[in-house]
């Protein structure tokens, strides 16, 4: 997986494009660039829905409840939240 740097700045762009994407999925209920995940400066991470058909989502299992994420607005995950695109449904982990 291939990360673009924006000043100190790293993001992947997830979606069912393959060759648009850093990470792709042949679920056709992801929009080809979907969503952008970049790592913040203080080395957390956010999520902003690349105006997507079907929606991105964060479940965060230290918090209630499912947040939609909209355009244009972003999202900072927290360690152990779920992440749906669509329909497709991925943890979110860090290795440090």
């Amino acid at each position: 997986m291939s990360a673009t740097r924006a000043g100190s700045r790293r993001s992947i762009v997830v979606g069912s494009r393959r060759e648009s994407c850093d990470v792709w999925t042949v679920d056709t209920t992801v929009s080809g660039m979907h969503a952008r995940i970049t790592q913040l400066d203080d080395g957390r991470f956010m999520i902003e829905d690349l105006g997507s058909l079907n929606g991105t989502w964060l479940t965060n299992p230290l918090a209630s409840g499912v947040v939609r994420v909209m355009a244009p607005t972003p999202a900072v995950m927290a360690p152990g939240t779920r992440i749906r695109l669509g329909a497709c449904s991925l943890p979110w982990s860090v290795d440090r």
